[in-house]
């Protein structure tokens, strides 16, 4: 998407220059989560077209101004206030070890990903675009200290990271990308089957189950087989103080993605170190759903968090 104005049918108009205000939208939650002293709130963030975004935020006990971590899930995004408070209650393990170690944790995601757009003229924001919003909302709260933002992403989360990090004047300086689903990120929209690439995307284009019949790559991905060219000049705009912990995953259709990923990076001079682990289960790294099996953590979710903890407080230490 370019910088200038686009400007589409109905008085809708995207100027990627404005200034988001701050206004004053937060809601308290009146009741702790379980397991957590402070309740949540939720910040509705005001984006480039006028919409509000919700985003679920629990902050540690005592003073702040507290580093705070961007927590996003897989999937297409959207899905509202309600899924966000589910994801810090039922499946909130994680970021309550983050909470209870110091961060403040901010349960976020976009709105509907429109799929295959990522190198169109759509007139219109992108998910990773309002991800970019919210991170600079974020880091101007009061109890949030602006030079410590963090970034923990699974999945397509994790692909959002890589987009977000090569947007201009983001905040985020530490990027964990975990199984970084960056089909787009590195131009390999080509293969997914969703729609004939001899025709433009359109603002329908959005979300269907992809087609992955042509996305095998539990292997090491050449650069001939990627738009390595593009994806390079796009990690030239990431800041260089930026950190990146990328997590694969053993047998997963996609570790030849994951690791590309962390290749580029690498190649590109960037701080950036590769863990890779076998666990049964995709996105394992947020640990146990809270119902359903208890809430226990196996022992490589542990490690895992073990990990992200360390990655966070090296990058943030004073």
């Amino acid at each position: 998407m370019t910088a200038s104005t686009q400007v589409r049918s109905g008085g809708w108009v995207f100027r990627p220059e404005h200034e988001e205000p701050v206004l004053p939208l937060s809601v308290s939650m009146g009741a702790p989560v379980v397991g957590r002293e402070r309740p949540p709130r939720v910040e509705f963030v005001f984006l480039t077209d006028g919409t509000y975004l919700p985003v679920v935020i629990q902050m540690p006990e005592g003073q702040g101004p507290f580093p705070i971590i961007i927590c996003v899930h897989g999937g297409s995004g959207g899905l509202g206030v309600g899924f966000l408070l589910q994801e810090l209650t039922e499946h909130g393990w994680l970021a309550g070890e983050l909470v209870k170690a110091g961060f403040g944790v901010a349960i976020a995601e976009g709105r509907r990903e429109i799929e295959d757009a990522y190198f169109e003229e759509l007139p219109c924001p992108l998910d990773h675009h309002d991800m970019v919003v919210v991170a600079r909302h974020l880091a101007r709260l009061a109890d949030v200290d602006t030079s410590r933002v963090g970034w923990i992403g699974t999945s397509h989360g994790g692909e959002l990271g890589a987009k977000v990090a090569c947007e201009p004047d983001n905040p985020i300086t530490a990027f964990a990308l975990c199984e970084p689903a960056a089909i787009e990120f590195l131009g390999l929209s080509h293969l997914d089957g969703t729609r004939d690439f001899d025709e433009p995307p359109t603002l329908d284009d959005s979300s269907s189950m992809r087609s992955e019949a042509h996305l095998e790559f539990d292997r090491a991905v050449g650069d001939e087989e990627i738009d390595t060219p593009g994806t390079l000049e796009r990690i030239t705009c990431i800041r260089r103080d930026a950190s990146f912990l990328v997590y694969g995953r053993e047998g997963d259709h996609l570790q030849g993605v994951f690791n590309k990923v962390h290749e580029l990076l690498d190649r590109s001079g960037l701080d950036c170190v590769w863990i890779s682990s076998r666990h049964p289960e995709h996105v394992y790294q947020w640990g146990p759903m809270r119902t359903g099996g208890g809430y226990a953590p196996d022992g490589l979710q542990e490690e895992t968090c073990d990990e992200l903890l360390s990655f966070f407080r090296r990058k943030f230490a004073r």
